[in-house]
């Protein structure tokens, strides 16, 4: 039975949402509601013995958690919170208990917020109960039975002790106002929600945990008061911790012997590759190294956690398999064959490798989700993310490069419009991305993209300098620049745009969330001429105002990143200010905004606002309440996607 038409009356409620704003009749408004909605179905996860899937399933606008037996998918049990509560990510601890983060929907961010909470329940859905968090405590009248404690802490998986089915191991972070705490690490009782602590505390803030294959705590990494990176090694006997690195180094995983640490690591702040780091004898040993891309995601065994293939993005996605004797990286090379062109991951697996849960996507699919058997070599579809989307209508991205003016080696993702809806100009959307440090775009599936080109736009995203994905030195280079050198970097991929993809000049329209907001303002200022108009969602307008308001400086080590990327010199910060340089605002501009923001306060927009009320510049806006930075609701997004569309319409339209 498909598993779509099973949860069908559990998901019935969403069928019916729609917006009907007073928009242009040309609008897709059925393509716009399709990818403005949360999918109704978002996950899976095999259990041990590989008898039972649980599901992560959007009900009534809530992630919930069912259950169902993999052989006839017949349901079994399932858990909500309700409330501002949902579940977020979850794994199985035992073949009868699953573990779920516990997350919630607030309005100053587009996805929900984790504080730190864990919940607990059986695959039937009973037995449920806070394990772990604020309000996980138990009223005791009359008894002498110790009961699950509160703790006001954040709680990190480190391992399921698959040896062990009471417990899973975790990392407890008390509370604090900047998440500047240590983490102790924890055996956790799944059942009562009891903690015994293993006498280990990280010595770097926030940090994440590696265990050797004796189960054992091998490293842990994290970021000091300073943002610098850390890492440190751990041997039972021995000093607690022995600092390993501190700079462009992040360890994965250790070797079958527990005397080799597999690292990414930058040398001469080049892309990261992949390192051996012998412990015995104190050297690395180089692996892989791409000359372009940085390796994008290393491929870990989910079971013995042995690394045994890499990913590498330079332009389209490739893999690399290190360790092709191991039982995983066999598999994984299989389902390779079987969906060439993808890009594909292992979600979930039976420990004894018999069963496998993998997803799929490209540039112009969301997403599959398919069951593999290893005994049958059978694969069977689960479910698709957004399964009525017309896949075959969307138009495929294309990596490009070019060399910008000094010289630097830049890349990005071009998106030709739909021929049949493209009009009579060659138009042209530049799509800024956030960060802007260390976030890079990917070829992935993009709604934005799909939005804008199914509606007859050519789409630009570049990784301007500051972009991840290219190495320290790359990041570096956006450092104190946002306000000139990126934004030229972006304004010389439109001029390689109209240049190779014959856009007309007189046609270019610039595009952002948070930075990208930031850009299209900046970008609009600075390039007059270039753009013929500017759309700027959630984005920072005023950069001194970036470090007294929002969420970044309160981080532990959120003051000293800022100083890092922005400066300090106060005549600079406002020269990269949009709501200093109004006055020579020319294009027209849109901005829309959250106003419960942390990360772009609402005091950002109205920076901005008031500047330009100021300086006699029209612009429109779009302000909604209980929105965050970037918006949630699957009503707002489609009115966000709607007035977007509009604006650019009325501004590049033929």
């Amino acid at each position: 039975m498909d598993l779509f038409r099973l949860l069908l009356p559990v998901l019935a409620c969403l069928a019916s949402a729609s917006v009907t704003p007073a928009v242009a009749t040309s609008l897709d408004n059925e393509l716009i509601n399709q990818l403005s909605a949360r999918s109704p179905l978002q996950e899976a996860k095999i259990s041990p013995s590989g008898d039972y899937l649980a599901f992560a399933v959007v009900d009534n606008d809530e992630r919930t958690i069912k259950v169902v037996a993999t052989k006839d998918m017949h349901f079994v049990g399932g858990v909500r919170l309700g409330g501002t509560k949902e579940f977020g990510s979850f794994y199985w601890a035992n073949d009868e208990r699953i573990v779920a983060k516990v997350v919630e929907k607030l309005g100053w961010q587009e996805e929900p917020v984790y504080y730190g909470e864990l919940f607990a329940f059986n695959r039937d859905g009973k037995k449920g109960k806070m394990i772990y968090g604020y309000s996980a405590g138990e009223k005791q009248t009359g008894s002498h039975i110790k009961r699950t404690q509160s703790t006001y802490g954040w709680a990190s998986f480190i391992d399921a002790l698959p040896n062990d089915s009471q417990h899973i191991l975790i990392g407890s972070q008390l509370m604090s106002s900047d998440q500047g705490t240590f983490a102790q690490v924890m055996k956790l009782d799944i059942y009562r929600g009891l903690e015994r602590s293993m006498n280990l505390m990280a010595p770097v803030p926030d940090a994440e945990f590696l265990l050797r294959p004796d189960q054992s705590i091998g490293a842990a990494y994290g970021s000091d008061k300073n943002a610098k990176s850390q890492v440190y090694l751990h041997q039972e006997g021995k000093e607690p911790w022995k600092p390993l690195a501190t700079g462009d180094i992040t360890p994965l995983g250790f070797d079958n012997s527990g005397k080799g640490l597999y690292v990414l690591r930058g040398d001469d702040g080049g892309p990261l590759g992949l390192y051996k780091y012998e412990l015995d004898q104190g050297n690395y040993k180089k692996l892989y190294v791409d000359p372009v891309s940085s390796v994008t995601n290393v491929l870990t065994s989910l079971n013995d956690h042995l690394v045994y293939g890499l990913e590498v993005e330079d332009g389209l996605p490739s893999y690399l398999i290190i360790n092709g004797q191991h039982q995983e990286a066999k598999t994984f090379k299989d389902l390779l064959a079987t969906f060439p062109g993808t890009e594909l991951t292992i979600t979930s697996s039976t420990p004894d490798g018999s069963q496998y849960v993998l997803l799929t996507e490209t540039d112009t699919d969301p997403g599959s989700l398919y069951l593999f058997d290893q005994k049958k070599r059978s694969v069977t579809q689960l479910f698709s993310f957004y399964a009525t989307l017309d896949r075959k209508a969307l138009m495929p991205s294309e990596p490009f490069s070019f060399k910008a003016s000094d010289g630097l080696m830049l890349h990005g993702y071009y998106t030709p419009p739909r021929p049949d809806r493209a009009g009579k100009h060659h138009k042209l959307v530049v799509l800024v991305h956030g960060g802007p440090h260390g976030v890079r775009d990917h070829w992935a599936f993009d709604r934005d993209v799909h939005i804008l080109s199914q509606h007859g736009y050519a789409v630009l995203r570049v990784n301007y300098r500051g972009s991840g994905g290219y190495g320290a030195a790359f990041v570096e280079a956006g450092y104190r620049h946002w306000g000139d050198l990126i934004q030229r970097d972006i304004a010389e991929a439109v001029d390689w745009a109209i240049r190779e993809k014959d856009i007309a000049k007189d046609k270019v329209c610039i595009m952002g969330g948070s930075f990208g907001g930031y850009s299209a303002v900046m970008s609009a200022i600075i390039y007059p001429d270039k753009y013929r108009c500017a759309v700027a969602n959630a984005g920072v307008y005023d950069l001194p105002l970036m470090k007294e308001e929002g969420d970044v400086p309160e981080y532990y080590n959120g003051e000293a990143y800022l100083d890092q990327a922005l400066g300090e010199d106060e005549a600079q910060l406002l020269a990269m200010s949009p709501a200093a340089q109004v006055g020579r605002l020319k294009v027209p501009l849109l901005l829309t905004h959250g106003t419960q923001d942390k990360r772009a306060p609402i005091e950002q927009y109205e920076a901005l606002a008031t500047a330009l009320k100021a300086a006699h510049k029209p612009f429109e806006s779009l302000v909604l309440d209980k929105e965050g930075h970037g918006f949630r609701d699957p009503e707002h997004r489609a009115l966000y996607y709607r007035t977007v569309l509009n604006f650019l319409g009325q501004q590049l339209g033929d």
